[in-house]
């Protein structure tokens, strides 16, 4: 009913509750609390769920994409508009490489394209226009309220009935429908949900610091 997509929700939590300890690497202090905690939640996770190495990797290409920009010496190469026909090819050859797209090689030439979108590439300029920042918004609810959507029309609805009328014109015209509103759905919760959520997060940060400031004082 949800197309599997919660299965990436468990990674995302080690990844979180990993946060402390991968902030070593960057040389910040971190409070031992935290980093205990940290150590606790992550090795409680990794034992219950047992993740895929490979699938775990795939934070370290995000990792890599904030040093190099930040970094900014690549940014100006990597962003130029010559280099949008090989992202393009990368990312057909990152799908068609392999049958199963969790593979070394698909994520190392995935990690190049979103390196290089990171720095600034727009790919033709699609990036940078309107209808793709909404998209992009809206992108985490469509990952997860697509396979939601799909059962609710196809298996509880007699819209579904329809489409199985193997008519290529009601099959198409069901699905151009399914995406508006699947699309439609996730932009409103990304407004309702997310953009507020990701808006209290400075002022929560802010908040907690000073409280921590303040218990070191005291």
């Amino acid at each position: 009913m949800t197309a599997g997509v919660v299965w990436s929700l468990v990674y995302e939590w080690i990844f979180y509750a990993a946060l402390p300890l991968l902030a070593l690497l960057s040389a910040r202090k971190v409070p031992s609390s935290a980093l205990l905690l940290s150590l606790a939640i992550s090795l409680f996770l990794y034992r219950k769920i047992h993740p895929d190495p490979l699938i775990m990797s795939a934070f370290l290409g995000g990792i890599i994409a904030a040093i190099i920009v930040r970094w900014g010496r690549l940014n100006s190469f990597l962003g130029s508009s010559w280099l949008a026909p090989i992202l393009v090819f990368l990312v057909f050859k990152g799908w068609t490489i392999h049958y199963n797209p969790w593979n070394l090689e698909t994520l190392l030439l995935l990690t190049i394209v979103f390196t290089a979108i990171a720095a600034g590439n727009t790919i033709f300029g699609i990036l940078s226009k309107d209808t793709a920042r909404k998209l992009g918004e809206a992108s985490y609810g469509i990952y997860l309220f697509h396979g939601l959507i799909l059962y609710a029309i196809f298996q509880l609805s007699p819209i579904g009935q329809l489409a199985a009328l193997k008519q290529p014109f009601m099959y198409l015209a069901v699905v151009f429908a399914i995406t508006m509103l699947t699309v439609s759905i996730s932009s409103i919760g990304f407004q309702l949900i997310e953009a507020p959520a990701m808006a209290l997060v400075n002022p929560i940060t802010t908040n907690l610091r000073n409280r921590m400031r303040l218990l070191r004082q005291s």
